[in-house]
């Protein structure tokens, strides 16, 4: 300390500052260490939370989707042909539904859900609604949370969904959509499938009786029939509770913060409603998991 009293007037300054001031610019953070990312052709850079628990949950449901469509395409749909009794134009219409639910699933875990912006957290944008996030150090629009298991804060964040091990956020919404239809649509199928094993086709004339999955059938097909009906009532739930929230623009976390004041809830046209979620992509491309969205951030559209 000097005559003055330099070193005491310093520390007066240090213990009144505010904390939020000094935090570090976004470009001097430390890089996220929880997921790393790979290339694969058709679905392009890739995304893979770091996480045991949601990655085993994610290896159960492709052992879910691998078991279903093998049972009912090698146990009663292949059989049933060779005999005959099915069309080749069922047999390619589920196989399309199986190929479109699986693409779904590994868009929806991989997509990056919803980055934040690199903007300074006091320049640019001055707005009541943007909160600060202490531990991303960085300003972020409204309807963005913080995971704590993705390690990132997520623009227009719904929930983080375990069974996929990813969140879903603004840019992965559409294709977790997607995933709960075409699961829906799998789950039914393969349950029709059942129905049709057991109640209306006959019993196989081509089939090699001493083929272990042929010759234990039934069991494998009881098994078929629990997961086929217990995808399609869960799917479908999840599917309209979804559809629910996209025309009135809530999300999940929305809704198990606060329940909406009565009388302020609006029900947006379905086609904006969806054009909003899917981008602005032909209406036929929507049903393709394997794209881009194309579209502006919902912080850019709808400026505070």
């Amino acid at each position: 300390m000097d005559l003055y009293g330099t070193n005491n007037m310093q520390n007066m300054v240090n213990m009144f500052s505010f904390p939020q001031q000094n935090h570090p610019s976004p470009s001097r953070q430390k890089p996220n260490d929880n997921y790393s990312y790979i290339k694969i052709p058709l679905f392009g850079r890739l995304r893979c939370i770091k996480d045991k628990n949601g990655m085993m949950c994610l290896l159960f449901v492709y052992i879910y989707w691998i078991y279903g469509t093998w049972a009912s395409v090698y146990i009663v749909l292949l059989p049933a042909y060779n005999d005959g009794h099915v069309s080749p134009f069922f047999i390619y219409f589920y196989l399309s539904v199986a190929l479109l639910c699986l693409g779904s699933l590994i868009r929806a875990s991989t997509l990056n859900p919803g980055q934040l912006p690199n903007i300074d957290d006091l320049q640019i944008i001055e707005g009541e609604e943007w909160t600060f996030c202490p531990t991303c150090n960085r300003k972020r629009p409204p309807r963005a949370h913080h995971c704590r298991r993705c390690r990132q804060c997520v623009t227009r964040m719904d929930h983080h969904c375990p069974w996929i091990n990813n969140c879903v956020g603004e840019e992965n919404h559409y294709a977790f959509i997607l995933l709960l239809l075409y699961a829906f649509l799998l789950g039914l199928l393969s349950f029709i499938i059942c129905m049709m094993h057991f109640w209306i086709l006959p019993r196989c004339v081509s089939c090699d009786r001493e083929v272990f999955y042929i010759k234990h059938s039934i069991w494998f097909m009881y098994l078929l029939t629990i997961l086929g009906l217990n995808m399609a009532l869960v799917m479908g739930v999840q599917f309209f509770s979804q559809h629910l929230n996209v025309l009135i623009d809530r999300t999940i976390l929305q809704n198990m913060q606060s329940m909406p004041e009565e009388g302020s809830v609006k029900v947006r046209d379905t086609f904006k409603a969806y054009k909003e979620l899917f981008g602005a992509n032909a209406v036929i491309c929507w049903l393709l998991p394997c794209r881009r969205r194309k579209t502006k951030p919902v912080y850019i559209q709808h400026p505070v």
